[in-house]
């Protein structure tokens, strides 16, 4: 029986994390307030030049402050989701599955009497014992194995005692509880239609880079000139307006922020396989087909993590009025689709 050797530590773990995000959050607030006190001196004090030049220094420090302390969260969220595969495995040894949320019962064949009669799906079924399934395509994938009597040699059950009795294991399945329950029920093929060609250009689309243009030139004008920068905020929702109006198309009508989750976690969990070492054919089948994706799968990763940022009612807002956000993603997407 595999012994949970790290879980001694995990509890000072997350414990060290809570305190580490604590801080974090709390150096977040100070720096939004100091960048909310300088953009109201530039639009009230006359020092336009100094003003603008600190709060354009100060958005791009909470920027940066948010985009390099995130991993901080996403670790413990993974420690935490650790822990919970941890009570769930103690939970089995005891034999109180029957509290697992995902029984199969969706899975029966109710003409097969077979499956009726030997639980394998359902309340207190062996589905229910086994599964940590949170994509569709997984649980379809358990269903064929519980189902479909196949002839496997040695080597296929030595694969799954490995994987019984690795603690790494424990890894895979903590990266698994990172999907949200949305995974289960989400259509690739509608993301793979989504990205299966690319953006048409349309000329309607320069209407906001004409007005990201002019904001720029009245940017620069309020330096040397000192005009009267009220008008930039003109300008800024001109870019936003302009770009809701103009700026949609197909790939922005996916939910990229559920699809990002997805990818996300596979990312991990192929990372998760690639540290095995074992020489077993099946598991090298496994390491081999994932090392082989990890690029493309990082390559939609990122794309899916711009278009999920835009889906972000905060951030669209921001950077549509400041950059016209959606105009340079159609340029992105058309070149990593």
């Amino acid at each position: 029986m595999l012994e949970f050797k790290n879980e001694i530590n995990l509890d000072n773990e997350i414990l060290r994390l809570k305190k580490i995000t604590r801080i974090i959050s709390l150096i977040s607030i100070l720096l939004v307030i100091n960048l909310i006190v300088w953009v109201i001196c530039f639009i009230t004090i006359e020092s336009n030049l100094l003003y603008g030049l600190l709060s354009i220094g100060s958005l791009t420090i909470v920027i940066f402050h948010f985009v390099f302390t995130y991993r901080y969260y996403k670790e413990l969220a993974f420690k935490n989701n650790k822990k919970e595969v941890y009570r769930h495995h103690k939970l089995r040894r005891k034999g109180e599955y029957s509290k697992f949320f995902d029984t199969g019962a969706d899975l029966i064949d109710k003409d097969d009497y077979k499956e009726l009669d030997l639980d394998l799906f359902g309340k207190n079924s062996l589905f229910q014992y086994l599964s940590s399934c949170k994509t569709k395509y997984g649980r379809l994938k358990l269903r064929d194995a519980l189902t479909t009597c196949k002839d496997e040699d040695t080597e296929y059950t030595d694969a799954i005692d490995y994987l019984a009795n690795n603690e790494k294991t424990i890894d895979i399945e903590s990266h698994l509880y990172e999907f949200k329950n949305d995974a289960k029920t989400l259509d690739y093929d509608i993301l793979y239609q989504a990205f299966e060609n690319k953006i048409k250009f349309k000329p309607t689309y320069l209407l906001p880079l004409i007005s990201f243009v002019g904001t720029i030139v009245y940017l620069i004008l309020i330096f040397t000139l000192k005009l009267n920068p009220y008008y930039l905020f003109i300008f800024g929702f001109t870019n936003y307006f302009l770009s809701k109006l103009f700026l949609s198309n197909d790939v922005y009508n996916i939910d990229s922020t559920k699809y990002y989750n997805l990818i996300d976690n596979y990312y991990n969990v192929a990372l998760e396989l690639k540290n095995f070492d074992s020489n077993n054919k099946y598991l090298l089948e496994i390491k081999n087909e994932s090392e082989n994706s990890l690029t493309h799968i990082k390559r939609l990763k990122g794309l899916l993590n711009i278009l999920a940022t835009r889906r972000n009612l905060l951030f669209n807002l921001l950077f549509n009025i400041l950059l016209i956000f959606d105009f340079w993603i159609i340029f992105i997407f058309n070149k990593r689709a």
